[in-house]
C-alpha cells in the first residue's frame, strides 16, 4: 500500500507537466475550454500509461485493495487540490466548495479525471486479470525451435 501511497506523487508530477504543457504549447492558440478538453484526454492517457506500468510492478492483490487505493488517490488529489488552490493559489473556501458544487453537476471539466484517477487501480486489476486469464486458456506462442537444428532423420533400411 505505501507504494501506491508513492504512486500518487507520480501522478501528481504527471498532473503538473501535463497542465504545464497546456499552458505553455497548445492553450494559446485555442479557448480555454478546449485546451482544458484536451488536456484532460492527454491527463487520461498520460495516468493510463503510468499506472499500467506501475501495477505490473506492484500488482493490486483484490478488488477491496484497488478501490482503497483508488478512495485514497482521490483523497489526496482533493486534499492537495483545496489545499493549494486555498493556500498558495489565495481563492477563498466558498468559492472552492463553489467549483465542487459545480462538479456535482457535471459543469467541472475535472470530474473525469477524478473518476479516471480513482476508478483506475480497480481497471486495472480488472483488466490484468483478463490479461492473464486470456494468456492462459489461448496460448498463440509458436513452439520453440532449437538454435541448431537436429540432423533429419532417415529411415532405417530394412535388412
Amino acid at each position: 500500500m505505501l507504494a501506491y501511497l508513492l504512486a500518487w506523487f507520480g501522478l501528481l508530477i504527471i498532473a503538473v507537466i501535463n497542465a504545464a504543457f497546456r499552458d505553455k504549447v497548445y492553450g494559446p492558440m485555442m479557448s480555454e475550454l478546449a485546451a482544458h478538453q484536451i488536456s484532460c484526454v492527454s491527463g487520461i492517457i498520460l495516468f493510463a500509461v503510468f499506472i499500467w506500468f506501475f501495477t505490473g510492478w506492484f500488482s493490486i492483490g483484490s478488488q477491496g485493495e484497488a478501490a482503497l487505493i483508488g478512495g485514497m488517490w482521490l483523497a489526496m488529489t482533493l486534499a492537495f487540490e483545496f489545499g493549494y488552490f486555498h493556500y498558495v493559489g489565495g481563492k477563498p473556501w466558498s468559492q472552492l466548495r463553489g467549483a465542487t458544487s459545480s462538479a456535482r453537476r457535471g459543469q467541472s471539466r475535472f470530474s473525469l479525471f477524478r473518476a479516471w484517477r480513482s476508478s483506475s487501480p480497480a481497471t486495472f486489476l480488472v483488466a490484468s486479470g483478463l490479461a492473464e486469464r486470456h494468456s492462459a486458456t489461448c496460448d498463440l506462442t509458436p513452439p520453440v525451435q532449437p538454435l541448431i537444428p537436429y540432423p533429419p532423420k532417415h529411415p532405417r533400411p530394412h535388412r
